[in-house]
């Protein structure tokens, strides 16, 4: 009776999951650079492993997304596999949103408030309200280069993985990219489906219900066996 159990939690757990991430790549349809998530799930492989003990791995779809033309000089669309770096404080993260704006000290700070920073580490500084950059980072301002923005990937492609579909994690020695560039002036849309998320939203309610309708079945039978047992005490 325990797997029985154990199977039906493990259904609504997992289809609890999968309507969270729906959930998560709906709401971002509409932001730049945003990687569709998705759950995958690691079968018990040990005769000792219950079907709910399966791993539950969330992991974002890694392709290009379209680029958005929108004329603003310090918006900044990554061509390729690179992500951006910002700093948040003492840390530094990875990302594909390139939308920023240009503080009074002439810092370049992202939507959520991250510093981007140069290839060769640290704050990138751009004095102009109107540099060009070119597409391997490089900033001009007044026909001279004034600094490069940082565009990076990990050291082998199987590091690359997502935090939280904006923000990525590139494993412990990220390095300058030679395939990505920039585009100033554009963005990355999003790459999320949202006619696939519709579908994964029903497909998750539907295991939801079987999850229930499992529940039930155990409810029923534990009821059944308890009114044997008492009819034949008497």
């Amino acid at each position: 009776m325990s797997s029985l159990i154990d199977s039906a939690t493990a259904i609504m757990t997992s289809s609890a999951r999968q309507l969270e991430l729906a959930g998560t790549n709906v709401a971002n349809v509409s932001t730049p650079g945003f990687k569709q998530v998705h759950s995958t799930r690691r079968l018990a492989t040990m005769p000792t492993e219950s079907f709910s003990s399966a791993l539950e791995q969330t992991r974002a779809r890694l392709d290009q997304g379209k680029l958005i033309s929108t004329g603003r000089p310090f918006d900044l669309a990554v061509m390729g596999s690179g992500y951006l770096a910002v700093r948040s404080g003492d840390s530094i993260s990875y990302i594909r949103n390139g939308q920023f704006v240009r503080s009074k000290d002439g810092l370049l700070v992202s939507t959520q408030g991250g510093v981007l920073q140069r290839a060769n580490g640290g704050d990138l500084v751009v004095a102009s309200q109107t540099p060009e950059i070119l597409e391997d980072g490089v900033v001009m301002e007044d026909g001279h280069a004034t600094g490069r923005a940082g565009v990076f990937e990990p050291a082998s492609i199987d590091q690359a993985s997502s935090v939280d579909g904006a923000h990525f994690d590139l494993g412990s020695s990220p390095q300058a990219s030679d395939t990505a560039g920039l585009r100033q002036g554009f963005l990355e849309a999003s790459n999320v489906d949202t006619g696939e998320q519709m579908v994964t939203m029903m497909a998750a309610l539907r295991q939801t219900e079987a999850g229930a309708k499992l529940i039930q079945t155990y409810d029923e039978l534990l009821g059944k066996a308890f009114a044997t047992l008492g009819q034949a005490g008497r």
